[in-house]
């Protein structure tokens, strides 16, 4: 069935600052506005000065009016998939969705709120001849590469494909990236050719789906994160020319080599020599000190900063004989900070360990703290200053449980299976098979009277393979035991009978 005109007076992107959205919101401003919906700022009802800020995101029912009823489909599925995908993924360099609504027939999610610019704006600052300053550039690269490391990870892996500058942006008084604009996102879909329809942006695809269509897979993102660092040394738009990219040494001679080699190898135009992932080019950038993951970086800035929307003090430069105008202006007042970081330790078998190294942006002259807040996980060192930054997260998997057939989510595979059988095997499974479990604790980073952060850490706990091969080989057998002595009852009964 055709979606139907909307019944509301406001069209898309139109309501009215005041307008309360689920009862629960009140529109403050329009943020935005595309052909796929708007994006509006507002605050939680009632409203108080300390009332949360979030971001609420309509999509268009004025455009799907004009669509095909198989369009319109594909569009609010997209718009549900956005949704879906931000609400279960969980990285400091992602924004986070909240809540799914529907109200006078149109669709709603609500978002984070970032204040901050996109490293478009960003780029545009720049004074003539003027470049960001490397040690910036990298700290962007690698919470990109992590990104994206984390969401081609995911089961099945995401493809962003739409990494690109005006994507992407930069909080305020912090150097945390966040990636918004999940609308093209999709699953990776082994096997398959090519995507339903050519999404992205030309000079940050990659040219394997320009000139043959091919899926968008890891390594379609990975050249548009290429293209984006390549933009960051160079200052070079390669929607003017995506084929013909000046050499950064020829742009910007400052660079180190390793960092220029790492860019061209993710900027290879043939896929089979291109880094197969963003943790490759995360190592070619950084070498030994790759694991060193700055997944606290939203703890920002120790001294919190709150400049006027357009003051500029977002701005770095970088040029010979010359400052940044604002460099000598007075430092603002040190306020007590209060942030979360999420730091996913991946999955390890029953008994191993999970480590994961940090760096803390921590204030001069003051000595930190960082405490576990649970057992199973372990901080060293436990003091944190200026001159040792580093800390390393240890988990330790021993004493945590696994989770029981019946509470864990059930493979693929079993859910095809016929009713019956199902749950004949359901029933063996719940006594001798055991399943992966996600774990949650807290980390505590505290700098007394300055700043605190926690690090929401989360690590998934699978059975040891000999354990898992154990108990589901005692279901194989006792299911063929019942098996056969089901078959010989039959068989004597038949007999009897005959």
């Amino acid at each position: 069935m055709a979606v139907q005109s909307i019944p509301d007076p406001f069209a898309t992107g139109k309501l009215p600052v005041g307008q309360v959205l689920n009862g629960r919101y009140v529109i403050t401003r329009k943020i935005a506005q595309g052909g796929m919906g708007a994006v509006y700022e507002a605050k939680e009802v009632p409203v108080t000065p300390t009332s949360r800020r979030l971001a609420i995101k309509e999509m268009s029912f004025s455009m799907l009016n004009h669509l095909q009823e198989t369009q319109q489909k594909a569009v609010v599925e997209s718009f549900h998939r956005e949704y879906d995908l931000l609400s279960k993924l969980t990285h400091p360099n992602l924004v986070r969705a909240f809540e799914f609504f529907e109200e006078n027939g149109r669709q709603f999610f609500v978002m984070e709120y970032i204040e901050g610019r996109t490293l478009e704006s960003l780029i545009e600052l720049l004074p003539p001849g003027a470049f960001f300053p490397l040690e910036h550039i990298l700290d962007w690269a690698r919470q990109l590469c992590d990104a994206l490391h984390y969401l081609h990870s995911q089961t099945p892996p995401i493809i962003y494909r739409d990494l690109k500058p005006s994507n992407i942006m930069e909080v305020a008084g912090s150097h945390l990236l966040k990636l918004f604009d999940f609308g093209i996102a999709r699953y990776y879909k082994p096997g398959q050719r090519s995507d339903t329809v050519r999404f992205g942006t030309d000079g940050y695809l990659a040219p394997e789906i320009v000139a043959y269509q091919t899926q968008t897979s890891k390594q379609t993102d990975v050249f548009a994160l290429g293209a984006v660092l390549h933009q960051l040394l160079t200052r070079y738009d390669p929607q003017i020319d995506p084929w013909r990219r000046p050499s950064i040494q020829s742009v910007n001679p400052f660079v180190p080599a390793n960092v220029m080699k790492a860019i061209e190898h993710a900027l290879s135009l043939n896929p089979a020599t291109r880094s197969p992932g963003a943790d490759l080019v995360l190592k070619e950038l950084f070498g030994n000190q790759a694991e060193v993951e700055i997944t606290n970086i939203s703890m920002q800035n120790p001294f919190k900063k709150n400049p006027a929307p357009d003051d500029g003090r977002g701005r770095i430069f970088e040029k010979t004989g010359e400052q940044d105008p604002q460099s000598h202006a007075p430092a603002p007042a040190a306020v007590m900070t209060d942030t979360t970081t999420y730091l996913d330790l991946g999955s390890v078998r029953q008994g191993q360990k999970a480590s994961r190294q940090l760096q803390v942006n921590a204030p001069l002259a003051v000595t930190g703290h960082a405490t576990s807040r649970v057992t199973w996980l372990a901080v060293v060192p436990g003091k944190i200053s200026s001159t040792d930054t580093r800390i390393t997260v240890i988990a330790d998997s021993r004493d945590l449980p696994l989770a029981t057939w019946e509470a864990s989510t059930k493979p693929g595979w079993f859910t095809h299976i016929p009713g019956l059988f199902r749950g004949w095997l359901g029933i063996h499974s719940s006594l001798f098979v055991q399943r992966p479990r996600k774990h949650a604790g807290q980390v505590k980073i505290s700098f007394p009277e300055i700043m605190e952060s926690t690090i929401e850490v989360s690590l998934e706990v699978c059975p040891s393979t000999l354990a898992a091969f154990f108990g589901w080989l005692v279901v194989a057998g006792l299911i063929s035991i019942e098996t056969l002595l089901l078959l010989l009852v039959m068989l004597s009964v038949i007999l009897i009978m005959f």
